[in-house]
């Protein structure tokens, strides 16, 4: 009991340090989760997902300071189930994925430092992307593992008493069937809250260099599951565990049951919506077959592009689409988004055998082909009316100018549109004597100029 009581004036030492540790470190959390959740939207978008807009927050330090207390529990109840565990000559790792608890097996004993502690803090800051079908979920982690760096995945159930749980597995690992009863202990009747966890650090090509000291350690915890499960989660977090938690109670056994009841519910839930996104793709497939149909939205828009171009045996390359709601709308504005003028701009584009295209280009070829049949491509002619005609054409090249940078701004290319010259520039009395016809005078930093 000494020793234990130690251990825990050490923590709440360590709890303090951490707390400052924390609090320095709000702003930059802020201004990273705003960079990956940047990072996180154009994956899924480039991956045509459907999705409600994504969620975040930064934990609050009391929030904070309840799940350390928590995971500092967890981490004593789990070095004494190791100790059981392999007194019997049981594999951990084996149990640890009976448990459900494989990506905790090394979190084993009380934490030794505010280092430790605070980067057990995974949850800092926390990003939930929301997906109607079961079905997206592998795709948007595909989509994200390319952009992030993911230093762990797993699937996790919601957050109880895992602690108390685990205590309760060492007292029945001597009963008969032990094995088993102490894997009930931990699982319910139905999985329930099931969402995918990926813990993720900015890709270094992402890291402006001036936050390269401060962002190099930082992580996110990203959450992706189905709405339907989030919102279930939002509830029996909420309602139950969090006030419970707060007035230092445990949720009865009564309780428990009926949530696990609810979780079945939810599971067959998840069951439907598998269900109801098949009944969609059909339904998208019978459209595809419509050639009077107008696309409704750019996620359709894309499907027809996919289709045709598998058809047309030159499928797209690449699993990035770009400016693909940019497209949609020019072509709801235009009104080309009608099938069969889709398919005929994408007709055009394969004229061209040298073009390699894309899902990540083949948007601003479509847009290439529609520029062509716009009136007034040409400047006027000089040789209508001489000099009278200058007026008119330099307003023919100023108004296509504009026009033309707002279009790249539109659909975030206009890093091709624009170039700046970074080369130094002589002031007007240097352009004098750079220009004296007796004795130019050039000095060498204005030389890439001149030439």
């Amino acid at each position: 009991m000494a020793s234990q009581n130690v251990s825990e004036d050490h923590f709440q030492n360590h709890l303090e340090t951490v707390r400052f540790l924390f609090d320095s470190k709000l702003d930059t959390m802020e201004a990273y989760t705003t960079k990956v959740i940047d990072i996180c939207n154009k994956a899924l978008t480039s991956g045509n997902i459907r999705h409600p807009p994504i969620t975040h927050r930064i934990k609050k330090w009391e929030s904070a300071e309840g799940t350390l207390r928590r995971r500092q529990r967890e981490r004593i109840a789990r070095q004494r189930l190791r100790t059981v565990v392999q007194s019997k000559g049981w594999s951990w790792p084996d149990w640890c994925r009976i448990l459900g608890q494989e990506q905790c097996e090394e979190e084993i004993g009380p934490f030794q430092g505010p280092q430790q502690i605070l980067d057990a803090l995974h949850d800092f800051s926390g990003l939930r992307i929301s997906l109607y079908f079961p079905g997206d979920v592998e795709r948007v982690i595909s989509l994200l593992s390319n952009r992030l760096q993911v230093t762990s995945k797993w699937r996790k159930d919601q957050d109880s008493d895992i602690a108390q749980k685990l205590e309760n597995c060492i007292e029945v690992l001597n009963e008969p069937g032990a094995a088993g009863k102490a894997a009930d202990l931990v699982k319910g009747e139905f999985p329930g809250y099931r969402a995918t966890h990926l813990i993720v650090k900015l890709a270094t090509k992402d890291i402006p260099p001036a936050k390269i000291s401060p962002w190099k350690d930082i992580k996110v915890e990203i959450q992706i599951g189905t709405l339907i499960m989030h919102v279930w989660s939002e509830i029996e977090h909420d309602m139950l565990y969090k006030p419970l938690a707060s007035q230092d109670q445990k949720i009865s056994r009564e309780e428990e049951q009926v949530l696990d009841i609810i979780n079945g519910i939810v599971m067959t839930g998840e069951g439907a919506l598998r269900q109801l996104e098949t009944c969609i793709e059909i339904r998208q497939d019978q459209r595809t077959k419509d050639k009077s149909a107008f696309a409704i939205s750019h996620h359709e828009l894309g499907v027809w592009i996919e289709k045709y171009c598998s058809e047309r045996a030159k499928p797209l390359v690449s699993h990035d689409w770009k400016s693909l709601p940019e497209l949609f709308e020019i072509l709801k504005t235009t009104g080309d988004h009608q099938h069969s003028k889709v398919e005929s701009i994408v007709d055009e584009i394969f004229q061209d055998q040298d073009k390699e295209v894309r899902r990540d280009n083949i948007s601003l070829f479509m847009l290439q082909v529609l520029c062509k049949g716009t009136f007034e491509a040409q400047p006027p002619s000089l040789e209508l009316n001489g000099a009278g005609m200058l007026g008119p054409i330099a307003q023919f090249w100023a108004t296509h100018f504009v026009h033309g940078l707002n279009m790249a701004i539109y659909l975030g290319v206009e890093d091709r549109f624009l170039c700046v010259d970074d080369t130094p520039k002589p002031s007007m009395t240097k352009i004098l004597d750079i220009l004296h016809p007796y004795h130019p005078y050039v000095r060498s930093v204005y030389k890439p100029f001149c030439s």
